[in-house]
């Protein structure tokens, strides 16, 4: 099963998750500039706070961020500037200075977009169309390689036919410049219309072991809009604080980029690894066997007409928190048995939170209708130059049925979402439950020090009146001698 996840000791989620996966898609040769010594760790423990690592197969370890938006894609909450390394992303993300220059993202149908860590910096990793006045970008997915002195590899993957139509974003050319580059972004079902209208400029170079963007110039788009593009020359900023984010400061771009190795964290980091709590594959074996029941008891049902509600996939990781992943108690003697507790119902705070969420989608959805909407009436009007009434008929038929698919990922994305804070109310409440025993195990452990110090005590007055009851008789049994 593609979202299989895999329990593995500390050593080889170090090695097989995190440098496996970079050694399969990234060439790991440093960049000849180095002002910061960091490896595979230094993401994790700087994207910590932001976000949830989970296993995911095929690529190891991956993150995605937390306080997104359903519907929300990379490379959206920042603007574009053009800079000596050619189209360059300035997040809003307090994390952007990482994944956006950094590794590849991929959609996954649970956890929505994931981010696969690599060591190549470069100043956006996306694919780019270009033509009839639109700009399109997406994410360049894990299965894009590179290599230093060569470029991008793309073994087997076609990006104009691999690359789905719910990946890309695009804008008018006249937009793509804006500081808001979300506000500009079209609804995504316009994307199976822009695909065949606009080609492929995907083109990087290496520059000093770095990934320099050479296929959309500026000038391409400043001979179509007729005035100039303002440039920018990118220098390092220094490693004051992980997320700085990127600076102009005049015709000069700060970036942070520092150089990250190809090589597994020290053995004094531990990793975000189920294996580290006391006790997770046992949960983690009951709750599979748990859902298998349900999943028999579902289809036992349904074969009677009766309807279930889905379980929840098997083999899910479990959610981290912020500040919570590497510091676990590791309890060598079993704890006493205590009385489990049921699973924590929703608090209204949750209830709350996943109503706004709701709402939040539909009210985004009433949106995107109303602008294709908008889009095509408007074509209608004025059709593009060389299309047909019955060819833009067919086109607005397709991107109807597009907003279907868009809206159906969307919502389903949103319960997966929902099933992930589920999730972690129970795994928040194993942990409690756990450290209950484990405190309970604590003050046994005490009282029973307590209570073998009180013994010896009691034990050396005992010995020390047996000692005195002894000299005792002894100096009475010399008296009576003489």
């Amino acid at each position: 099963m593609r979202h299989r996840i895999a329990i593995l000791a500390l050593a080889v989620a170090i090695a097989a998750a995190l440098g496996g996966c970079a050694t399969t898609y990234y060439d790991q040769s440093p960049a000849t500039e180095s002002y910061d010594d960091a490896d595979y760790g230094y993401f994790y423990d700087a994207l910590s706070p932001y976000g949830a690592w989970y296993n995911v197969s095929p690529y190891g370890w991956c993150w995605t961020p937390y306080d997104v938006p359903v519907g929300w894609h990379p490379y959206t909450d920042g603007e574009w500037v053009y800079t000596d390394w050619g189209w360059t992303w300035l997040a809003d993300e307090p994390w952007g200075w990482a994944p956006y220059h950094y590794g590849r993202w991929t959609y996954d149908h649970y956890y929505g977009w994931i981010w696969v860590p690599g060591n190549i910096w470069a100043p956006a990793w996306v694919a780019w169309r270009y033509g009839d006045g639109w700009v399109g970008w997406a994410p360049l997915p894990p299965d894009v390689g590179w290599q230093v002195g060569v470029g991008l590899d793309f073994g087997s993957y076609d990006l104009d036919r691999d690359l789905g139509p719910y990946r890309w974003s695009f804008c008018r050319e006249a937009d793509f410049t804006t500081t808001r580059v979300r506000t500009v972004v079209i609804p995504r079902s316009r994307n199976v219309t822009l695909l065949r209208t606009t080609r492929n400029v995907t083109r990087y170079a290496d520059r000093d072991s770095r990934a320099a963007e050479r296929g959309f110039t500026a000038t391409v788009l400043e001979n179509d809009l007729k005035r100039k593009i303002p440039r920018y020359d990118l220098s390092d900023a220094q490693a004051v604080g992980r997320d700085r984010p990127s600076v102009i400061r005049g015709n000069v771009v700060e970036v942070y980029r520092p150089t990250v190795r190809d090589r597994a964290p020290t053995e004094t980091r531990e990793r975000p690894d189920v294996g580290n709590r006391p006790g997770e594959q046992q949960r983690l074996d009951e709750r599979n066997r748990a859902r298998t029941e349900a999943r028999a008891k579902r289809n036992q049902q349904n074969q009677q007409g009766q309807t279930q509600p889905p379980v929840n996939p098997p083999g899910r990781s479990q959610i981290e928190q912020p500040g919570e992943q590497r510091q676990r108690a590791k309890v060598e003697a079993t704890p006493p048995a205590a009385k489990p507790e049921p699973p924590p119902a929703e608090t209204k705070a949750d209830q709350q939170r996943q109503e706004a969420e709701r709402r939040s989608l539909e009210e985004q959805i009433r949106t995107q209708r109303q602008e294709l909407k908008k889009e095509q009436q408007s074509e209608l009007k004025q059709p593009p130059p060389g299309v047909s009434r019955e060819e833009l008929q067919r086109r607005h038929e397709e991107e109807l049925k597009a907003q279907q698919e868009v809206e159906k990922r969307d919502r389903e994305q949103l319960q997966n979402r929902e099933e992930l804070q589920r999730q972690w109310r129970e795994q928040r409440a194993q942990e409690q439950q756990k450290q209950r025993e484990e405190q309970q195990q604590k003050q046994q452990e005490k009282q029973k020090e307590r209570q073998d110090q009180q013994d010896r005590r009691d034990q050396g007055q005992q010995d020390k009146r047996d000692r005195q009851d002894q000299q005792d008789q002894q100096n009475q049994n010399r008296q009576r001698d003489r």
